[in-house]
């Protein structure tokens, strides 16, 4: 972003003018034009506005604020982005499946495998650690596991 400076210092030299001119049409001296292009002080209103006048611009060009162009990218540079777009999109879309499948069977598989190693346990009389369990068969589809705890 263009300080006031730098825009005063740009129209002096574009109309040819040298610091001193400059400072004799404002009735100030060259020092001060000096500070002002270097932004070690500012204009003061009414210099502004003769300034103005000496350079035929509107108040607003010194304080306006210059947006940046767009930028732009080279055809490869285009390319890489597209691919990598379409990479993340695939990447999120097969984590998600993943994700989705371990949510709707992952609790059948965890149940099943953990009912399976405890009867493995017991059926072979293998230590159980700190807990002792007992499998109670309340029916045919239910199986519930107990230990000096209590229900699992």
């Amino acid at each position: 972003m263009e300080k006031i400076g730098e825009k005063l210092k740009i129209l002096r030299i574009k109309h040819n003018l040298s610091q001193k001119e400059l400072a004799q049409k404002l009735n100030v001296s060259n020092k001060l034009i000096s500070k002002w292009e270097n932004d070690l002080s500012v204009p003061s209103l009414e210099y502004m506005q003769e300034l103005c006048t000496i350079f035929k611009v509107d108040l607003n060009y010194f304080f306006k604020i210059r947006k940046n162009k767009k930028t732009q990218f080279t055809p490869k540079q285009k390319k890489d982005i597209k691919l990598a777009s379409i990479t993340l999109a695939c990447t999120i879309f097969a984590v998600s499946i993943i994700l989705l499948s371990i949510y709707v069977f992952a609790p059948a598989v965890w149940k099943n495998g953990y009912i399976k190693t405890i009867n493995h346990c017991i059926e072979n009389n293998l230590d159980l650690g700190y807990y002792s369990f007992s499998i109670q068969n309340k029916c045919d589809d239910e199986i519930n596991i107990t230990s000096e705890q209590g229900i699992i």
